[in-house]
C-alpha cells in the first residue's frame, strides 16, 4: 500500500477471517493535521490478501489498539505528519541498531535509509518471486495498468537472468 493508504487503515479494514485488508481510504496531511479521504481512483479501491504468517501478529496488534486506526500517536489520536516523521525516525534507528553498532554506523558515509515506500517495493518484489501474474500484482498494488509493475519486474528479470553468465556458458566454437 501507499503511505496514505496504510495510514488510513482502521481495524474495520482488516478481515482476519477472509484474510484480506480492504483499501478504500487515504490519510493526507493538511498543515500537519490528518484528513481521511476516499482513494483517488477506483483501481486503488481493492482487497489485499494477508499472508498466513501475518495473521497471529495482526490478531495481537488489533487487540492492543485503543482506537479504531492502526497507526496513531502514542495517546491514540490520529497520526499527524510530524508524529509520522518521528515514527519513521524511530523505525530507521531500530533497523540501523539491529544491523550494526553506533560506531559502525558512524564509520559509514551512508546510513541505512528507507521510507514506507521501501516496504511497498519489497511487496512488489515478493509478488514477482511468488509467481503471481503481472495483472494480479498490479491489482494488489493499486495500479490502473501493468506499466509500473512491468518496470519493477523487468529489473528483477534482468538480475535473475544474469545474461553475462549465460552468454559465457555458450560454446561458440
Amino acid at each position: 500500500m501507499s503511505r496514505a493508504e496504510a495510514l488510513a487503515l482502521s481495524r474495520h479494514d482488516v478481515d482476519l477471517k477472509k484474510k484480506l485488508v480492504h483499501v478504500h481510504n487515504d490519510l493526507v496531511f493538511s498543515h500537519n493535521q490528518p484528513l481521511i479521504e476516499d482513494v483517488k481512483n477506483d483501481y486503488r479501491r481493492r482487497d489485499v490478501p494477508i499472508p498466513d504468517v501475518a495473521i497471529p501478529f495482526l490478531t495481537d496488534y488489533l487487540k492492543s489498539l485503543d482506537g479504531i486506526y492502526l497507526f496513531t500517536k502514542k495517546d491514540g489520536s490520529m497520526i499527524t505528519e510530524q508524529s509520522y516523521r518521528h515514527m519513521w525516525d524511530n523505525i530507521r534507528k531500530k533497523c540501523n541498531d539491529a544491523v550494526c553498532s553506533k560506531n559502525e554506523l558512524k564509520m559509514h558515509v551512508e546510513k541505512v535509509t528507507f521510507t514506507s515506500y521501501t516496504f511497498r517495493h519489497n511487496y512488489a518484489t515478493q509478488l514477482y518471486y511468488s509467481g503471481i501474474t503481472i495483472k494480479q500484482a498490479a491489482k494488489y498494488m493499486g495500479h490502473c495498468d501493468t506499466k509500473m509493475i512491468m518496470e519493477i519486474y523487468s529489473h528483477l528479470d534482468e538480475q535473475k537472468e544474469n545474461a553475462v553468465n549465460k552468454i559465457n556458458a555458450v560454446n561458440f566454437l
